[in-house]
């Protein structure tokens, strides 16, 4: 039905699958960031400033998919993306309120992590791209199957119209036969069926009427 199809595209939501590709970004950014702080041995301000923005950025997205997810109901692949995203938030936070001090160590957390995590976000677009074709294949047959009532509907109606017409005709020739036989009747009423000419009672009804004058 039309509800069901509005469901099924509820769930292949567009800003789901944004979100998804734009959180893989995100979380390679923070990779970036860490990894060109440790390989110079000091995080600069200007990179930190950089970090913070992408933690910013990854809380917004993670936050963003949460809420979508919360309305839509259970789905394993966005789940484990979202707990995903949450450990790599929480390494990126545990590293900004500590200054930066451990770099070698916060970037091969931060890089297993984020490997966890584009895992987990391949497999929830994978699984979203699923849904998409099964939703395309829905509507395709839900439109063929609309397809058919209504040529069904319209042979049916065309039917009904021919019939309707066929009646119509029947009743205007019956009408046309009704008023021939009456026409006939008062044409017999008035003059000889032989000879067309003016009967008995047709000279009586004159004879009358110039009396009366």
């Amino acid at each position: 039905t039309v509800v069901q199809l509005r469901g099924s595209h509820q769930t292949f939501n567009d800003s789901q699958l944004r979100n998804g590709f734009i959180a893989i970004s995100d979380v390679q950014r923070l990779v970036l960031f860490i990894q060109e702080a440790s390989a110079r041995g000091h995080m600069s301000a200007e990179t930190a400033a950089d970090f913070r923005a992408a933690s910013d950025f990854l809380f917004v997205r993670t936050e963003t998919f949460r809420q979508i997810q919360s309305r839509r109901g259970y789905f394993k692949e966005a789940d484990d993306a979202i707990k995903a995203l949450l450990q790599v938030q929480a390494t990126a936070d545990a590293a900004v309120e500590t200054d930066f001090r451990d770099l070698e160590m916060i970037s091969i957390d931060l890089i297993a992590q984020a490997q966890t995590a584009r895992q987990a976000l391949v497999k929830y677009l994978d699984a979203m791209s699923h849904l998409q074709n099964g939703l395309l294949l829905e509507q395709t047959i839900a439109v063929e199957s609309q397809r058919a009532v209504v040529w069904i509907t319209l042979i049916g109606l065309s039917i009904l119209a021919l019939v309707a017409i066929v009646l119509l005709r029947r009743e205007v020739v019956a009408k046309q036969a009704r008023h021939a036989a009456e026409q006939r009747v008062r044409h017999l009423a008035f003059f000889a069926s032989l000879t067309g000419l003016p009967n008995r009672v047709q000279f009586k009804d004159r004879l009358s009427e110039l009396s009366k004058e």
